[in-house]
């Protein structure tokens, strides 16, 4: 197993370095790197329509769409209400068009990546901007409450609330609302897959809320960190996400009262207990279709491999790709790495099949 050429020649300084995390680094000086390293100037892709904009939720159920809790799934009622029912503040998201068509084109909610923590709308723009172009989709790229200042699951809230916002104005924005994917890399492929099962666990008043998701080298649960053997090979230290900054992330999202049987902060892992077990295999199987990524040398590949796996053994319609020779974040550098650029147009044309 070896990294792809491109990106061991990228990173060569940095590994010799071991300089992607320091254990200790305030938050202000990471998030000071994070954006210095990654904005909206490297690389721009042309595209037809860019607009940014704030939106104002008021309480999510305003005008949304109306939904109820299905039967099975009564025992998590109180963790999809924090989510579902709770008053969501502005949200600032940038919005693409790959062309002027009068046509209502699929619309890509994307949520980025950071730990949490790290990035912004800006940091992905050129991602958002590819993404649009090859998939051929509306993209509304949101800037979702950061942690440690909003923990879980401020960002499911905000995620949410966009979801059913983009629901309810279709219209003016010109999408098919039948034809809504989420997609999301790291952080932002968690929130994708949390809120893709919250919509399996309920029943909307038309069709389904979400038609697909594109995960991108998520955190998902699905495998015990000690049980992880691309943990044990790659969290050493050696590649871009060390297991100390997993967990120094992770620190700043859990809340003091975290439930043990919580379906949403970790979608991935079978809860055990009660009828939870049963339920939350029927939440996976009532998930959309999914396609998710995983990187070959990233220390979350066996978590994502683990989850793909576990929706397919629920019935779910997924596909799973492991990228060769890549690293945690390698998407972030598609305009770098021939493989991603390349991945991206996959996805694109598996979408459109």
């Amino acid at each position: 197993m070896s990294l792809d050429r491109q990106v061991a020649e990228f990173y060569r300084e940095k590994i010799e370095k071991k300089a992607f995390f320091v254990p200790g680094a305030r938050l202000n000086a990471l998030r000071i790197g994070a954006n210095a390293a990654f904005n909206d100037k490297e690389f721009v892709t042309d595209i037809a329509f860019t607009e940014d904009r704030l939106i104002s939720f008021g309480t999510v159920v305003t005008g949304a769409p109306r939904y109820t809790v299905k039967p099975e799934f009564e025992c998590y009622r109180p963790f999809i209400e924090a989510v579902t029912e709770a008053k969501a503040p502005s949200l600032k998201v940038r919005i693409f068009r790959p062309t002027l068509t009068d046509e209502a084109l699929p619309v890509v909610l994307y949520f980025h990546g950071g730990g949490f923590v790290l990035h912004n709308i800006a940091s992905h723009d050129a991602l958002t901007r590819q993404i649009s172009k090859e998939w051929n989709a509306v993209v509304i790229s949101a800037e979702y409450r950061l942690c440690p200042e909003n923990k879980y699951p401020a960002y499911l809230q905000d995620a949410w609330a966009l979801l059913c916002w983009v629901r309810g104005h279709a219209r003016s924005l010109n999408i098919d609302p039948s034809r809504i994917i989420l997609s999301g890399d790291s952080a932002g492929a968690t929130i994708c897959a949390a809120i893709s099962k919250l919509a399996a666990m309920v029943e909307s008043d038309d069709y389904p809320m979400v038609h697909a998701q594109v995960l991108f080298y998520g955190d998902y649960g699905a495998v015990p960190p000690e049980q992880s053997e691309s943990m044990k090979e790659f969290g050493g230290g050696d590649y871009v996400l060390p297991r100390e900054m997993i967990d120094y992330f992770a620190k700043m999202r859990v809340p003091e009262d975290l439930s043990d049987d919580d379906p949403l902060f970790y979608p991935g892992r079978r809860i055990s207990g009660k009828s939870a077990a049963t339920a939350d295999l029927r939440a996976l199987s009532g998930m959309p279709r999914t396609i998710v990524v995983s990187a070959e040398c990233d220390p979350l590949r066996d978590d994502g491999e683990a989850f793909a796996a576990a929706l397919a053994a629920a019935g779910a319609d997924v596909t799973a790709i492991r990228a060769p020779g890549a690293m945690h974040g390698f998407l972030l550098y598609w305009h770098k790495f021939d493989f991603a650029r390349e991945l991206i147009t996959d996805v694109g044309n598996l979408l459109r099949a």
